[in-house]
């Protein structure tokens, strides 16, 4: 039964994903890939084996990241990534609803600023919100797996102005000095 029930799930992922255009998903190899605004949609997709996405545009439904696949996302609109085995995530921008990690996944955000609300809705972990550092956008998505979060780091890159200020506090401590 159990195998039977594997066998099914297996089909219906494969006639999904078979009905995706050539250029979408499945991603899979060695390769990098790019998916932006010429590529308007896919439903639902897979990356696998050490293959890496750009998502720079367009909208999708679905994408699952296996093996040691890379998904980096500047930009587009998404329902849900899914991290699975030791496939890392980096989010810059975008929209994406729903954020999913498993297994030795891997998932960071560059962000602006962010707050975790654990209590948003019943059976959901939580939902982040906050800015990208990107380009200043807003986001808000939504963990609904349980220990999604512990897969998840925040990485703040310091505006100009700061990265300015300290090359200018080190030179006149450099000065100092001597």
């Amino acid at each position: 039964m159990r195998t039977a029930i594997i066998t099914i799930m297996s089909a219906v992922l494969v006639m999904s994903v078979s009905n995706i255009k050539a250029s979408s998903p499945p991603w899979g190899g060695d390769e990098h890939y790019t998916f932006g605004d010429e590529d308007p949609f896919f439903a639902h997709g897979a990356i696998y084996e050490s293959a890496s996405v750009d998502i720079v545009g367009g909208s999708f439904g679905a994408l699952h990241s296996f093996d040691y696949s890379a998904v980096y996302m500047t930009g587009g609109v998404g329902n849900m990534v899914w991290a699975n085995d030791s496939s890392t995530v980096d989010l810059y921008g975008g929209s994406l609803t729903n954020l999913v990690a498993s297994e030795e996944s891997e998932i960071t955000l560059y962000v602006d600023n962010y707050e975790f609300n654990p209590d948003s809705y019943v059976g959901y972990e939580g939902v982040l919100t906050g800015t990208w550092i990107n380009n200043g956008g807003d986001f808000e998505i939504f963990l609904p797996r349980q220990g999604t979060l512990s897969h998840i780091t925040f990485e703040y890159v310091p505006e100009p102005t700061t990265l300015g200020l300290l090359a200018l506090g080190a030179l006149f401590m450099r000065r100092w000095r001597n």
